[in-house]
């Protein structure tokens, strides 16, 4: 056997596998809402795992498109279809320095839905 595949781990070994953290952990509930497009559960994921792994309900369009690999304007489309089917909710606020920041806000009820 080769040396790279001798250093493979096995899977759920690693920290980020146990922490829930990975691409394949999206919930149900999203997967299963076929109104949504692809762009969109996309976004809707990167959100859920910025939010999971370091509690941030603020990311920046930048951002989420830099994790995903899409386009900000894309980013953007996402976002407001997300909002329109009521998986998130978008809130202003003035940060410390007084600028306009957006968090956005997960629907713990739309995730709860379908998850067996």
């Amino acid at each position: 056997m080769s040396d790279d595949k001798k250093s493979v781990e096995p899977v759920g070994s690693s920290d980020t596998f146990q922490q829930g953290i990975l691409f394949d952990k999206m919930p149900r509930a999203i997967k299963r809402d076929r109104h949504l497009s692809a762009g969109a559960k996309l976004t809707f994921l990167s959100l859920y795992a910025i939010r999971a792994k370091w509690g941030r309900t603020n990311p920046s369009r930048q951002e989420l498109a830099d994790d995903t690999g899409q386009s900000v304007r894309t980013i953007q489309r996402g976002l407001n279809e997300l909002e329109a089917a009521g998986w998130i909710q978008r809130r202003h606020y003035n940060s410390k320095r007084g600028t306009l920041r957006t968090s956005f806000i997960i629907s713990k009820k739309k995730l709860l839905v379908n998850q067996q």
